[in-house]
């Protein structure tokens, strides 16, 4: 019903701009004249805006990068690095992220595949390094003295999935 009716109403506007295309015609030029003056206001007004922007950006601080010691030119005087690849080579130190009790180590490893936001937590790297291969993302890396900042090999345990950590848990609860 509904489509007839859209039908009905397209043939009829068809029809009146037929019969009445001199008037339409002069509606559309004004419409476009008017759009053109718009158009117009709107480059002058954006070019001297564009310009202004373009004046304050010039202005940039020479600094040297932290990690490489080449000279750049910055935009803020509390920038340090050059490009983020000076970044991430300083952030391959191990890094302390303090978000509550289970703080990890990560370091920063933006092609690595299992990274995430370009990080990876340093005890996974380190099993990583022992066993020769990259970590499946359902193994789980156990801390054994439950200090989560001491990634030394000799502490941590790897288990093939997170249900078989819970059971070590629940073992190592009774025993103690």
């Amino acid at each position: 019903m509904a489509i007839k009716d859209r039908d009905k109403r397209n043939a009829y506007n068809r029809e009146w701009k037929r019969k009445n295309r001199e008037k339409v015609n002069l509606w559309e030029r004004t419409r476009r004249r008017k759009n053109k003056e718009k158009w117009r206001e709107y480059h002058r007004t954006y070019r001297l805006l564009n310009n202004a922007r373009l004046k304050k950006q010039s202005h940039r601080y020479p600094i040297v990068c932290e990690v490489c010691s080449k000279t750049f030119k910055a935009h803020r005087k509390t920038q340090r690095f050059c490009s983020r690849i000076c970044m991430g080579k300083l952030w391959e130190r191990p890094h302390r992220s303090s978000t509550g009790k289970l703080s990890y180590r990560t370091s920063w490893r933006p092609n690595h595949p299992n990274a995430v936001h370009s990080k990876v937590k340093e005890h996974r790297i380190v099993m990583e390094k022992h066993l020769g291969r990259l970590l499946l993302r359902t193994e789980v890396v156990h801390h054994i003295n439950g200090n989560s900042k001491d990634n030394r090999l000799c502490n941590l345990m790897l288990f093939p999935n997170n249900s078989a950590h819970i059971k070590y848990h629940r073992w190592h609860e009774k025993q103690t």
